[in-house]
């Protein structure tokens, strides 16, 4: 690999670490909506719980391909779908 390959994988790597923290954070309004306000108009049980559930095997391929960055990521997101499934029960 070329130097200019090599700096263009270590942008990405950056970026894609960045990104791996930052992403599951833009579900931070739908949680204060659910948990803060109690309201869960417009919210989709069934599709919050498919995103939970289509999440696991990608947790299970991040792991087998020994990629932390993803791993946190998709870890991250099962925390957040949790809680917005939980959320959505209860005030439901």
């Amino acid at each position: 690999m070329n130097t200019l390959e090599g700096s263009k994988k270590e942008i990405l790597e950056k970026a894609v670490a960045g990104i791996a923290i930052i992403y599951p954070l833009t579900a931070v309004p739908q949680i204060t909506k659910i948990w803060v306000e109690k309201n869960v108009a417009g919210v989709s049980l069934l599709t919050w719980t498919l995103f939970l559930v289509l999440t696991i095997p990608l947790i299970f391929y991040a792991r087998m391909i020994q990629e932390k960055k993803l791993m946190y990521m998709w870890s991250a997101w099962i925390f957040v779908y949790v809680l917005i499934i939980s959320g959505t029960i209860l005030y439901g």
